[in-house]
């Protein structure tokens, strides 16, 4: 079955298609008669994302359909879960309350002791969400060897525009935006949700261990 993409594009899509990208969220909208979040909406409709998403994405059929239909249903599942979490339920989503000690970073830094509920990921399946197509994105500098990559976020703009307190502007200039899904994430002791103020779920890798980058799906430079 022929995706939306390849209905409006073809098997090939190139960068000059660029500006319609957004009617291809409206017509996946349209076929699966589901509405998609708004800030998903968004950031599926930017080109700088997709020109980033490997070719396995855009000629598979249903490769970039699915992104944005995981990614979309877990934000709104989560907006429902957390009020769940809130009345003392810890069967959903989100469970235990996580105690993380003060962490001393590279440069000798200390990142304060934090809390947060750990997120049931095997609990998405429940809904028929993949993890593997739910994506996070972290903004950090790039590295060939692991090294810790601890907070993520679903809202691609907070990591382009946002977090001036955490960037310096000239580590900025030289930081690369990593494109990573739930499941890859998911590791280093799980994940807990993290406290944030942006528009997007913020989340926390619960052991102070290292990531892959090439575990990435994209590095946006």
């Amino acid at each position: 079955m022929p995706s939306v993409m390849d209905e409006l594009f073809g098997p090939q899509i190139k960068a000059d298609h660029m500006p319609v990208l957004e009617r291809s969220v409206d017509a996946i909208r349209s076929k699966y008669h589901e509405d998609i979040d708004p800030l998903t909406y968004q950031i599926f409709s930017d080109g700088q994302l997709y020109k980033a998403l490997p070719d396995e994405y855009k000629v598979d059929p249903l490769g970039f359909e699915n992104l944005i239909l995981n990614t979309s249903r877990f934000t709104r599942i989560t907006q429902r879960e957390m009020s769940r979490r809130w009345d003392g339920d810890k069967s959903g989503l989100f469970g235990e309350e996580v105690q993380i000690p003060e962490t001393t970073r590279s440069g000798g830094r200390t990142r304060r002791a934090e809390s947060g509920y750990r997120i049931n990921v095997d609990y998405l399946n429940k809904y028929n969400i993949d993890p593997k197509k739910v994506l996070f994105f972290r903004t950090t500098q790039p590295s060939a060897t692991p090294k810790p990559e601890w907070y993520w976020t679903t809202d691609f703009f907070e990591t382009q525009k946002g977090l001036s307190a955490e960037i310096s502007p000239e580590d900025r200039q030289k930081s690369v935006t990593l494109v990573a899904s739930l499941d890859a994430i998911n590791h280093n002791g799980g994940l807990i949700r993290d406290i944030n103020d942006d528009q997007g779920i913020a989340v926390r890798q619960i052991k102070p261990l290292s990531f892959d980058q090439k575990q990435s799906i994209a590095i946006i430079k």
